[in-house]
């Protein structure tokens, strides 16, 4: 009859979890991969428990244990796995992988901004740093903000809008007023993304304006 050797049931019954879990990952989509990732420590649990087990089943005074190699290996291997991905998790590297596999480019509106200029604003200016702003002549007497904006986002993050309040900062001051074109949030990171924004604004002919950073 031949002999249990220690690794033989810990690797089996590692497979069947793991296999358990992929196949319900087909249904239940990214928590069953949460999961998945946690789990892993069960592994040194079934190993230790196993050779307890053998011990116990031996019945010897000194007994000796005998471990199946290839078993160890790959008991071993999921583990060592489990601890880098449990490193990398603990990091938010994970969590960008998962974005960054997930995310699509998409061009978007920027926020509508319409506002009467006060008759006492002689002079507007237009602070954008990098972001390129075309501006145009009316004949009214009012401020137009719009434009458009290139960005990766990922599916859970489509409903989301950006207000005019973060796209957009007005202030007059005297007879000035100042325009503040916000930069859109970059994610950061090493799979970070880069934004890009196109921003239109319409002033009237009678009143000046400086533009601070790059023109179209």
């Amino acid at each position: 009859m031949k002999r249990w050797r220690v690794g033989t049931f810990s690797m089996a019954v590692s497979l069947i979890l793991m296999g358990s879990l992929l196949f319900a990952s087909q249904f239940f989509g990214g928590e069953t991969y949460r999961l998945l990732l946690s789990w892993w420590p069960l592994i040194l649990v079934l190993l230790g428990a196993e050779i307890l087990l053998y011990l116990f089943a031996a019945r010897q005074e000194h007994p000796v244990i005998k471990y199946d190699i290839f078993s160890i290996l790959f008991v071993g291997v999921l583990g060592m796995a489990g601890i880098a991905l449990a490193v990398l998790s603990s990091v938010g590297i994970t969590e960008q992988l998962r974005y960054a596999v997930q995310a699509v480019e998409t061009t978007k509106e920027l926020p509508y901004v319409q506002r009467a200029i006060p008759a006492d604003i002689v002079r507007v200016v237009i602070d954008n740093g990098h972001v390129p702003v075309k501006v145009e002549k009316a004949d009214k007497r009012e401020l137009h903000l719009f434009g458009t904006y290139r960005t990766t986002l990922a599916p859970a993050e489509e409903g989301k809008e950006w207000s005019a309040e973060q796209a957009y900062s007005i202030k007059s001051i005297g007879k000035t007023m100042f325009v503040t074109i916000l930069p859109y949030p970059q994610k950061a990171g090493p799979f970070g993304d880069y934004t890009t924004m196109n921003v239109t604004v319409v002033l009237p002919a009678q009143v000046q304006w400086t533009v601070e950073g790059r023109l179209l």
